[in-house]
């Protein structure tokens, strides 16, 4: 967690300033205020300027994981474009045999094993400006300026310009969030920062599409329906199925239950909840595919079709069956 102290002698400010340009109160940060084990020393006077975030969650996602590394690639190369310096991307993926995997590769989650897909539990990626790429240019750059002055080439050296800024380094990032746990709310979560808001919307549109173009199966599922959803079928079923006994007489009306009233209903119950149970396996709020796998849902719609088509067939065979006999 970045902090800052306040180095002005004005009024300090009344909280802890967050690097993605949340500050309390009147106090204007700078970059010399920034701190922290993952923040190079940077130049004072330099204002760091507003920050736009955009989130976007996913309740469910199944996809192919080479999708989540075009994901990476993307913001990647849109971060480079924004501050000019080479972008650095960090990973870490932890399994469900409490195994965790650190990375700076943007490609790490293709190398993972396909049956270690099924494994994760959580996945962090982080994307933002290389701070150690700019440092080296920036020392380069006052170098070579240096260089120049020395040998009376002043106008030369002007024309070098400025390194970018330390505000420019700070304020750029993108992360995404994977979580495959059975007790998460969300199972993706992407979140964009920078300091131009257009950009920071395009980008955030731009990954989202980039997601979601193969993904397979609804991806606003309610963690609550994925639970109650069997017990309300089973509920539901059986209410169903005595109606129906009542309704259609299929049973003796006395003081006492037949075997008509307790058989039905309970079947109707049983197919009804199981069904649903087989639509929230179905249907997991995390689910990392390799290339040409196919999904849960995938596997789940098509033995739904073909049970429905080989019902189908079996009433139109009887149905033929019966005119010809």
């Amino acid at each position: 967690m970045l902090n800052t102290t306040s180095r002005s002698a004005g009024r300090p400010p009344k909280g802890p300033f967050l690097w993605r340009g949340r500050a309390a109160g009147p106090y204007q940060a700078t970059a010399c205020d920034v701190t922290g084990p993952h923040v190079p020393a940077l130049d004072c006077g330099s204002t760091l300027p507003r920050v736009f975030t955009k989130r976007r969650v996913w309740r469910r996602w199944s996809g192919p994981r080479v999708e989540v590394t075009a994901a990476v690639n993307l913001a990647s190369t849109e971060l480079e474009l924004w501050s000019g310096i080479p972008s650095a991307v960090r990973s870490r993926i932890s399994y469900a045999n409490e195994l965790t995997e650190t990375s700076v590769d943007p490609a790490a989650l293709n190398h993972v094993h396909r049956t270690d897909l099924r494994r994760i539990e959580d996945l962090w990626i982080d994307v933002e400006p290389d701070r150690d790429r700019w440092l080296q240019s920036r020392d380069e750059h006052r170098a070579r300026q240096l260089d120049l002055l020395v040998q009376g080439k002043t106008d030369e050296a002007a024309a070098t310009g400025d390194p970018p800024g330390p505000e420019r380094v700070i304020s750029a990032s993108v992360s995404l969030r994977l979580a495959g746990g059975g007790s998460i709310v969300k199972a993706m979560q992407l979140e964009v920062a920078g300091p131009d808001r257009t950009n920071v919307e395009g980008l955030t549109t731009r990954i989202v599409e980039v997601l979601n173009r193969s993904t397979e199966g609804p991806t606003r599922i309610r963690r609550e329906f994925s639970l109650f959803s069997p017990l309300w079928g089973f509920l539901v079923g059986w209410l169903v199925g005595f109606s129906a006994v009542r309704g259609f007489n299929l049973a003796p009306r006395n003081t006492r239950f037949e075997w008509q009233e307790i058989v039905i209903p309970s079947a109707a119950a049983i197919v009804t909840a199981g069904f649903l149970a087989a639509f929230v396996w179905a249907l997991p709020p995390l689910e990392l595919l390799d290339t040409g796998e196919r999904s849960r849902f995938t596997r789940f719609r098509a033995l739904l079709l073909s049970g429905l088509g080989a019902i189908a067939a079996s009433v139109i065979a009887a149905a033929v069956w019966t005119a010809v006999t």
